[in-house]
């Protein structure tokens, strides 16, 4: 999965569960979908979209969102002990079940973009809160399915996001946001249109030291009058990062509030193009 020399291209992947534009694309590593836990995690829920990904001969990366249960946290705020704690193990195992049935190899990309996100109840906490629900998480995941998962670590790639860092021996891969959205851009970084060199220069600095895989685990350009242009020069400066293994774009029209009262981007691509 992670193998290469450095100046090989990264391996393809997509979110494509809302659009379905890519199903019968044969270029794709990788399918990555969304499980909420708190609204998903019910036996044979995740089984059949592993099962529908391994057919298209890809491997599945499962984003884990792990919204709080009313029912086991009381206070927003207490999620990431709670978790810590063993309140949510009976989730935990239920995902795995599914994991575990499937058979194959599954990546599990949990509690992404911890360091920036406000809408996320487990972003913006204690590092020392996130990390240990991260470890405790990744501890049960790996026993539940043993041989199958390997656990990422997905930051949005913002500054001090080393500080969430779980260590080396929980993950696997880590995970980066990568997107270009103009008119965010020149409210956040006081630029337009950006190039995909010049947002992981920022941001592959802060994860490349710890020497993991590194994947584009979400990846968007909403360029679309000039969307082939910006791929193209994205594939030409992949061989810049040695550890960059994989690309996944998110094929989908935006449902997250970014603020700054912009529209939500739309980020879909034609699969000719990608």
């Amino acid at each position: 999965m992670t193998s290469g020399n450095a100046t090989a291209q990264p391996a393809l992947g997509v979110i494509d569960e809302w659009t379905n534009a890519f199903t019968t694309a044969t270029n794709m590593t990788y399918e990555e979908i969304w499980d909420w836990w708190d609204t998903s995690a019910t036996l044979g829920w995740l089984l059949p979209q592993l099962q529908t990904i391994h057919s298209r001969n890809r491997l599945p990366i499962v984003t884990i969102e792990p919204w709080p249960i009313k029912s086991i946290t009381k206070k927003t705020a207490n999620l990431l002990p709670d978790i810590t704690y063993g309140k949510y193990d009976n989730v935990i195992r239920t995902i795995a079940a599914d994991l575990k049935q499937y058979g194959g190899p599954v990546i599990v990309r949990w509690g992404h973009e911890m360091e920036n996100n406000s809408s996320y109840p487990w972003s913006k906490q204690s590092p020392a809160q996130y990390i240990a629900a991260f470890q405790h998480v990744a501890a049960l995941f790996k026993s539940l399915a043993p041989g199958r998962i390997s656990m990422m670590w997905s930051p949005a790639g913002d500054k001090g996001c080393q500080n969430y860092y779980p260590g080396t021996a929980v993950v696997d891969i880590v995970g980066l946001s990568i997107y270009n959205y103009p008119a965010f851009n020149q409210v956040w970084y006081g630029t337009g249109s950006m190039s995909f060199a010049q947002i992981v220069d920022m941001k592959y600095p802060r994860v490349s030291g710890f020497g993991k895989p590194v994947f584009a685990a979400e990846l968007g350009d909403v360029t679309t009058d000039n969307q082939a242009a910006w791929v193209q020069a994205m594939f030409a400066a992949c061989p810049n990062y040695p550890l960059l293994k994989a690309l996944i774009w998110f094929n989908a029209k935006d449902s997250s509030n970014w603020g700054l009262n912009l529209p939500p981007p739309d980020w879909r691509i034609s699969p000719s193009i990608f």
